[in-house]
């Protein structure tokens, strides 16, 4: 075998290990990423079941929905609204209002809208 195919078949060789490799990693990440998606899945459906609440009817409609994966576009559409209601809302408690937040990621998400992280909800106090 001649030196120029002997660097041929080793320059070979080093791109399928190459190529090996990198497809490990992106098998290893796709699985991290589906794991992380299932988690965040499962922590917003729980956000819904804990914002589940007998005095907000329309709202408790769409957290049955959304909880039971049977939303549809429109579904988004209301349920965005009325979390973002929710979150905006200071008077609400912080806990509920993050509680909201999540689900509005996860709603917007869903409809291919921005999710700015740069929203201020700041609550102010004054000492007299």
């Amino acid at each position: 075998m001649s030196e120029s195919s002997a660097a041929w078949v080793a320059a070979i060789c080093a791109i399928v290990t190459l190529l090996g490799a990198i497809s490990g990693v992106y098998v290893m990440l796709a699985q991290r990423i589906t794991r992380l998606e299932t988690f965040f899945e499962i922590l917003g459906k729980k956000a819904a079941q804990v914002l589940h609440s007998p005095h907000t009817p329309e709202l408790d409609r769409y957290l049955e929905k959304y909880i039971a994966n049977q939303m549809e576009s429109d579904d988004w559409h209301k349920l965005l609204a009325l979390v973002d209601e929710i979150e905006h809302n200071l008077e609400n408690q912080k806990a509920e209002r993050a509680l909201a937040g999540f689900i509005g990621v996860h709603c917007r998400k869903r409809l291919g809208l921005p999710v700015s992280g740069n929203q201020s909800h700041t609550e102010t106090t004054t000492t007299t």
